[in-house]
């Protein structure tokens, strides 16, 4: 963010910026693409100020600027004009070998490296959402739970995966994953008094730290976090049952509960003749175990495994069906 309010100030200021490089591609049909080799985060930033994404920094200088969003300046018609007017230099890339106009974006680019999605949105948003995460993350229980580690943190997964989880206490839902979806709802609640009006911040914030305090309680009691729920996939369903279900036991009476099931789930795991094993297991003891472990490999992130995760695990540990 700090990168783009930056750029922002070079234009308010009318400060000479470096060139933007476009590579022109021209197909049989005559239809053309200019594909940006350098200069993508300078054209990204003046799409998201126009798009009411990012707003300008708050110690910029100018009172009819600090702060402000392109939406606030529409009673600014000389600063629109000047932000119009801003000239950028491009360059055009006229060349057909791909090779070349590789070696180029490597000249360009040598000591940079490609950004996660969360890494971008870091870089995108500065609202109430991306801040409230963040702040999360920086909690020492996840480190407990296993959540946050030093090889997460680095690229930011864990702060993407710890939205995932805000998300099912904001939206009342398991959500399947998607990297365009999560932007969305990263926009959705950037800047929540104008999107989601009804939104009771108060209230979000005691039912993530209930959901939260009660697998700390489930971790205290035997471990079961981070003996059993290792990968995001289990955590994401433990969350889910925590935070969308009213009553629950004792978090130590649940994470015996869990721990056995999640036994007989890892032994499964382990079976070389799985299909002999389940056709030896008469009383059907593995069944809910082996939907579960069905549903936690593979696109374990998509809608449809987490929903049976979910079902399978209030199956098992609560005695009712979803």
């Amino acid at each position: 963010m700090k990168d783009k309010q930056f750029f922002l100030d070079t234009i308010f200021r009318n400060y000479p910026c470096p060139a933007i490089f476009l590579h022109k591609e021209t197909n049989e049909h005559g239809h053309t693409t200019y594909h940006v080799v350098d200069g993508k985060q300078r054209t990204q930033t003046i799409l998201d100020f126009v798009a009411n994404r990012i707003r300008i920094a708050k110690d910029f200088g100018d009172i009819r600027l600090d702060g402000k969003r392109w939406r606030d300046l529409q009673g600014e018609p000389e600063i629109k004009k000047l932000f119009w007017n801003y000239q950028l230099t491009v360059e055009q890339l006229d060349l057909l070998e791909g090779r070349i106009v590789n070696e180029v974006f490597d000249r360009l680019n040598r000591n940079a490296r490609r950004l996660t999605n969360q890494e971008l949105r870091h870089a995108k948003f500065d609202g109430w959402f991306i801040n409230e995460i963040e702040a999360e993350s920086e909690r020492d229980e996840w480190k407990q739970l296993g959540v946050v580690t030093t090889a997460r943190a680095k690229r930011m997964a864990d702060s993407q995966f710890i939205s995932e989880l805000a998300l099912v206490v904001l939206e009342n839902q398991l959500l399947g994953f998607d990297q365009d979806y999560l932007d969305g709802l990263y926009g959705k609640y950037d800047d929540p008094q104008d999107t989601v009006a009804a939104l009771d911040i108060d209230a979000f914030r005691h039912e993530f730290a209930t959901a939260r305090n009660y697998l700390l309680g489930m971790e205290a009691s035997n471990r079961a976090i981070s003996n059993y729920a290792r990968t995001f996939a289990h955590v994401y369903s433990v969350w889910a049952l925590a935070a969308l279900t009213p009553e629950l036991p004792q978090a130590a009476d649940l994470a015996d509960r869990y721990a056995a099931f999640m036994e007989k789930v890892n032994e499964l795991s382990g079976q070389q003749d799985l299909a002999s094993f389940l056709a030896a297991d008469k009383d059907g003891l593995y069944k809910l175990p082996m939907a579960y472990l069905t549903n936690a490999s593979g696109a374990s992130t998509d809608l449809a495994p987490r929903k049976e995760r979910h079902n399978v695990l209030v199956h098992a540990l609560l005695g009712t069906q979803t």
